[in-house]
């Protein structure tokens, strides 16, 4: 005996439909599935490409702003360079300034003689006063000379400084 034939037919018409249809709703919620993850590859696409396109922006304007400094800086150098051969110059004409003066102070301590209405001794004493003078005044200029190349070179580093501190900030 067939233990399928005391099972009515219909019943087995009913199982297999049902059979059918449940492998029917699993592949289609296969498809929904699918679908979704095909939304969500787009979505997903979608976000990465605006975040690499933002990134990309923001490349660039990096390297814009890193062009502005770095001219800004070259613009401070330049300004820099500028202010110190000025000081240069200034010195140059400083030093011919106290050669001349030198000159002078020695051609005036040379053209005195002891025919002067003064004693000799009292000339002889304004020689060496002249004389302690004009040995001052080298001294002086020299150590001048050496304090404004100094503060020269100072202030041109100090404006240096603050353009390229003004370039970077703005």
């Amino acid at each position: 005996m067939n233990p399928f034939a005391l099972v009515p037919l219909r019943f087995w018409l009913y199982l297999g439909a049902a059979v059918a249809a449940f492998f029917a709703y699993q592949w289609w919620a296969g498809q929904q599935r699918d679908i979704g993850r095909q939304e969500v590859r787009a979505e997903w696409a979608a976000e990465k490409t605006q975040q690499q396109a933002a990134a990309l922006a923001q490349a660039r304007d990096n390297a814009k702003e890193t062009l502005r400094r770095i001219d800004r800086q070259q613009e401070a150098q330049h300004a820099f360079d500028k202010d110190a051969a000025q000081a240069r110059a200034d010195a140059v004409a400083a030093a011919g300034t106290a050669g001349r003066l030198r000159d002078q102070l020695a051609a005036f301590t040379a053209g005195r003689t002891p025919s002067d209405t003064a004693t000799s001794s009292d000339s002889e004493a304004a020689r060496a006063t002249a004389s302690v003078l004009a040995d001052m005044l080298v001294g002086m200029e020299q150590d001048g000379r050496g304090l404004a190349a100094a503060l020269d070179a100072s202030r041109a580093a100090g404006l240096q400084c603050s353009r390229a501190y003004e370039a970077l900030r703005q």
